[in-house]
């Protein structure tokens, strides 16, 4: 992991030990850390992708999944006060059978033909209750569906 990480300065030109991609300190280098045979990046040539799944809960969902709640004595009008009430606990219903929520989140910066650059966020893609299959397996289903269609058409009907 660490070898990785230096790597990964090091093609992106912020390694403390290298400067403009040449090696401040004499010596020889390894192959894993030699600037001249590692390609180099720029932070436009990464996008960072992510999945997310979340459990669906009905009702109040405390911050980052607490069993606790914190409350602060409010008025009629809901400003704090010490001399007023708490409001009533929230209630929080757990099914039996929860569900979750997938999704698949992107970003990356985009550098322009005019050198401008702007950060990009995928639009969030939820694939919740769906199954994902692999290009190889939606290949095959093709496949298999084309030959069932094939098989129902007339024959004297060529089809390429």
């Amino acid at each position: 992991f660490f070898s990785w990480i230096q790597q990964l300065t090091i093609m992106f030109n912020i390694h403390p030990d290298f400067k403009d991609g040449k090696p401040i300190k004499s010596g020889p280098l390894q192959p894993w850390v030699n600037p001249y045979l590692l390609p180099s990046l720029s932070i436009q040539q990464v996008a960072w992708w992510d999945e997310t799944h979340t459990d669906c809960v009905i009702g109040f969902v405390p911050k980052a999944n607490q069993n606790k709640v914190v409350q602060f004595k409010r008025d009629e009008n809901g400003n704090l006060d010490p001399n007023g009430d708490f409001r009533p606990t929230p209630t929080r219903f757990v099914p039996k059978y929860a569900k979750q929520g997938r999704y698949c989140l992107g970003c990356a910066e985009v550098e322009y033909l005019d050198g401008t650059t702007e950060g990009k966020v995928m639009q969030l893609f939820d694939y919740s209750g769906k199954k994902l299959i692999t290009l190889k397996e939606w290949s095959e289903r093709c496949e298999t569906e084309m030959k069932r269609v094939r098989s129902r058409l007339r024959v004297d009907r060529p089809v390429r």
